[in-house]
């Protein structure tokens, strides 16, 4: 009877653990070819990717910047300037979570290490969906075999609160 159990919970704890990464389906089926095609740098919507911790999001005032009038007949591209009228934020949800002990820094991988976004994010410029998981599988030994390949530190307390 107990090896059952156990048996149970660890089969229980396997289905949890292919779970653990389910697909993200995002408010607007945004296009970052249609953006890249244009000229467009990740940094002109991604604001803060060499200023800050985060990368962040655009902001609906930096949507509406182009947006205002319709580009295109994309119903997608009319969602946005309908969350542009209505002062409201897009509702992006997050790919990639880390856990609460985990610091990252986008500013300290890309602009000090020079890491491009592609190396974590994918080709993302060749989009024309949103993904629906992250293009890397973070984990321990993904960001210590970057650290190993660019000789950067190992520290335990650079990346752990």
């Amino acid at each position: 009877m107990r090896a059952t159990v156990l048996l149970l919970l660890f089969g229980g704890a396997l289905l949890y653990g292919c779970e653990k990464d389910p697909q993200i389906t995002q408010p607007i089926q945004f296009s970052h070819r249609a953006h890249t095609e244009k000229g467009l740098s990740c940094d002109l919507c991604h604001e803060s990717i060499e200023k800050a911790a985060s990368a962040g999001l655009p902001t609906i005032e930096t949507c509406m910047t182009c947006h205002q009038a319709a580009m295109s007949d994309s119903p997608e591209e009319a969602k946005v300037r309908q969350y542009g009228e209505q002062e409201q934020e897009i509702p992006w949800r997050r790919l990639f979570e880390l856990p609460a002990n985990v610091y990252f820094s986008h500013r300290r991988h890309v602009a000090f290490g020079g890491v491009a976004c592609a190396e974590c994010h994918g080709n993302m410029g060749e989009s024309d969906a949103p993904s629906v998981r992250p293009a890397v599988a973070l984990s321990m030994g993904t960001c210590m075999g970057c650290h190993a390949q660019r000789n950067a530190s190992g520290d335990c307390d650079a990346c752990h609160r």
